[in-house]
């Protein structure tokens, strides 16, 4: 089985890029929101179902607990920029994340 790494990334950055943009939305019930960090924490986590240096597949378990917490939120459409760096995208987490904790 062949994965696109560059492809998968690609695509999981955008489903983070969803989160976080649902995660800091107006009116966006807190149950959803804790929801929304507890998957851009899987995202971001070293360790995970399948660890992310695993060639392959180690980015497949993080992909589609994202694309199962944005089927599950049903977050509002927002403008995705085409090009994410993963490192603008942990960055954004990161501050995101950084500002809920408490």
């Amino acid at each position: 089985m062949h994965t696109d790494i560059p492809a998968l990334t690609r695509r999981s950055n955008q489903l983070a890029w969803r989160l976080l943009r649902h995660q800091q939305a107006e009116g966006t019930p807190s149950s959803h929101k804790t929801f929304a960090r507890l998957a851009l924490r899987y995202y971001v986590g070293r360790w995970d179902l399948i660890p992310d240096f695993v060639p392959g597949i180690g980015l497949l378990d993080d992909f589609l607990f994202l694309k199962l917490a944005v089927a599950l939120l049903e977050p509002p459409e927002a403008a995705i920029p085409e090009a994410l760096s993963p490192g603008a995208v942990q960055e954004e987490i990161a501050r995101t994340l950084k500002a809920t904790a408490s």
